[in-house]
């Protein structure tokens, strides 16, 4: 049917996608979670996930703070630090 590289995340991920839009769920899921077992940071595969992930939070409270919603961008900063205490900004 389809190979692929088993260390290319980024091909996992598009694949992913492509089987999510055909309704095969289960594959694309495990591709996802291919995809994370290669690279744990891999924050479009967690939000494709539908995972919370705490940089997804953070990039989300930046964006507030540069459109001056100060009250949603502590909110969104809040869930990073809940989700991953140790939270840093590299």
């Amino acid at each position: 049917m389809y190979r692929l590289n088993p260390l290319y995340d980024q091909a996992m991920n598009n694949l992913a996608n492509i089987l999510k839009d055909q309704g095969n769920l289960v594959e694309a899921e495990e591709l996802l979670f291919s995809a994370i077992k290669i690279r744990p940071d891999f924050a479009a595969a967690w939000m494709n996930l539908g995972k919370r992930y705490p940089d997804c939070y953070y990039n989300l409270g930046n964006l507030y703070l540069e459109q001056k919603q100060y009250d949603d961008a502590y909110r969104a900063w809040r869930n990073a630090t809940a989700l991953q205490p140790t939270h840093l900004v590299e």
